[in-house]
């Protein structure tokens, strides 16, 4: 947590004659983020402070107006890049110990057992990544449409591939009949 001795975000408010919610709506953040940025609890992020310096029309050090905030500034920018690797890091650590579990059930069993079990279970976590990056990329105001539509059809997947082959197909072949 990032304390400032005069915030900085503050000032620029009073200077321009905004309220909170005219600068939460500018910067496309909540008033309650924003009143925590003002309180000294946190920090914007690097893109919302970019937008603040250009919403300003003021330079890094004018707007930050005091000698030593830029050091917060900069130990914004590595908690942030921190947090980045951090999640980057349980990213590929999550993905290799999937690959070695499927490698594992693929040896362990035979493959009618692995694409009945496994196959289904991969692909939802398929679909659950394209709805995870979906809403990533609607944070940042890109198109995510088909994020979310391809992500919806892996996640139906299983659901489909269950009823048809242990439900559907069973009855075409004279399986049993509900009494």
């Amino acid at each position: 947590m990032i304390v400032m001795k005069e915030n900085f975000i503050f000032r620029l408010r009073q200077e321009k004659g905004w309220t909170q919610s005219e600068l939460a709506r500018i910067l496309s953040v909540s008033e309650k983020k924003l009143a925590k940025w003002e309180n000294g609890v946190g920090f914007p992020n690097v893109k919302t402070f970019e937008l603040l310096i250009r919403v300003s029309g003021k330079t890094l050090t004018e707007l930050l107006g005091q000698e030593g905030q830029d050091d917060a500034l900069y130990e914004a920018i590595a908690i942030y890049k921190g947090e980045i690797k951090m999640r980057n890091r349980i990213i590929v650590t999550l993905v290799a110990a999937g690959i070695f579990i499927m490698i594992f059930l693929l040896d362990a069993m035979d493959l009618t057992g692995f694409v009945f079990l496994c196959l289904p279970f991969l692909i939802s976590l398929i679909g659950i990544t394209f709805l995870f990056t979906g809403q990533q990329q609607k944070r940042k105001k890109s198109k995510s449409l088909w994020l979310f539509v391809l992500g919806g059809c892996f996640l139906a997947y299983p659901l489909v591939f269950y009823v048809v082959f242990l439900v559907i197909v069973p009855f075409a072949y004279g399986g049993p009949v509900p009494t």
